[in-house]
């Protein structure tokens, strides 16, 4: 009985580590972009201390996206201009095109339509977890700007959070 259960404990082990390797090769060496925010009300008290992110990006009504399926894909552009946050001058990537699969060239990221509001989508980093001290806990969606890597598979990992500021580098309220 011992052995069974060690074998199971091995195996699990070992496919946890495989899975973990996997998440980790995907968006190894990903290249990198900045999104900016939509203010959106961030509370929720049973999930635990996060900040709820809306994007421009998410917004797809002018774009005439086509309709049905489960997957869009998402070609995102660089502003005209850097945008002054705390980290420095970023220059935030907006939506310029929406298709069923990726067309020529651009960077071209997965989306899925969202089920309760038409011209919406999802690119699974609207939450952004943060420590219980981290003083962007209290920052509101808008007034940030979130720097997300691009996995093989075009799905986006939010990796930071930047406050925006104004040109004189005053945090924006």
């Amino acid at each position: 009985m011992n052995t069974k259960l060690r074998l199971a404990l091995y195996a699990q082990v070992i496919f946890f580590a495989l899975w973990a390797a996997w998440c980790m090769r995907n968006f190894n060496n990903a290249p990198a972009i900045w999104l900016s925010t939509e203010p959106v009300d961030p509370r929720d008290l049973i999930s635990g201390k996060y900040v709820q992110l809306r994007y421009q990006a998410n917004n797809l009504e002018k774009l005439n996206c086509p309709a049905g399926g489960n997957t869009l894909y998402v070609r995102l552009d660089p502003a005209a201009e850097d945008t002054p946050t705390a980290k420095g001058p970023v220059r935030l990537h907006e939506a310029k095109a929406c298709a069923t699969a990726p067309e020529g060239e651009g960077i071209w990221v997965k989306a899925q339509p969202s089920r309760y509001t038409r011209g919406r989508v999802t690119y699974g980093i609207e939450k952004f977890y943060l420590n219980e001290n981290d003083p962007l806990l209290d920052a509101r969606s808008g007034t940030l700007a979130v720097r997300a890597a691009i996995g093989r598979d075009r799905r986006l990992r939010a990796l930071e959070l930047a406050r925006k500021t104004d040109a004189r580098g005053n945090i924006t309220p």
